[in-house]
């Protein structure tokens, strides 16, 4: 098989690249700082490697603003702390950088309130998805308990504030629009359904099976 490229590199891409690789960098580094044994191991090898995406990725503000966000996280819960919405917050904040980063005016305004959202919505699903298996393995998990309708209520608001932001968008791309739209309106509520589900009739993803008990949603 001959390799083709399918899609033209282009400043968004690149940019969704290297917040990603960002995103990954800090994620497995926090890890491997609160990981013992085999996890901690596999972390630490994770890490060498992801250090060179770190660099390649180049982006320093946004790279500082994720390491803060990432140890006020880590912070929040190693205190055992068991209110989600203020763990959540740093979640939001977080994403809400890597939304808005490089945009200016109301493009950034926009940008920065549905990362929030999207940020603290993210952190609720893993925190509900993850919570049997936290239980079962002794693991901090921020949910007080399997509160399953709490928490979907906490969870549309959260899908309430990223749409009235989303509806502000002007005239952007129409594929594009339609494809945020999508996310927000069909697949977001499905999987949030879903995870909620589980969580009342107590049974944990059977695909989390395996996974670190140091893995924290993000």
């Amino acid at each position: 098989m001959k390799k083709k490229p399918y899609l033209k590199s282009n400043a968004e891409l690149e940019y969704c690249a290297a917040a990603g690789a960002l995103l990954a960098y800090y994620s497995i580094e926090d890890n491997a700082r609160d990981s013992r044994g085999v996890p901690e191991l596999a972390a630490r090898t994770a890490l060498l490697f992801s250090r060179r995406m770190r660099k390649k990725a180049g982006l320093p503000e946004l790279s500082e603003a994720i390491s803060d966000r990432i140890s006020e996280l880590s912070e929040i819960e190693g205190s055992g702390e068991k209110d989600p919405d203020r763990a959540a917050e740093k979640s939001g904040e977080m994403t809400a950088e890597v939304f808005s980063h490089s945009l200016e005016g109301d493009a950034a305004r926009i940008a920065r309130e549905i990362g929030f959202h999207v940020g603290k919505w993210v952190y609720f699903a893993d925190a509900a998805d993850d919570y049997y298996r936290d239980l079962k393995r002794k693991a901090y998990n921020p949910l007080p308990g399997p509160d399953a309708e709490s928490l979907r209520c906490a969870m549309n608001l959260e899908l309430e504030g990223a749409a009235a932001a989303f509806e502000l968008i002007g005239d952007a791309d129409p594929g594009i629009k339609n494809i945020i739209g999508n996310i927000l309106y069909l697949g977001m509520p499905a999987r949030a359904e879903k995870i909620l589900s589980a969580l009342e009739n107590g049974t944990p993803d059977p695909h989390k099976k395996g996974q670190s008990s140091d893995d924290r949603p993000l």
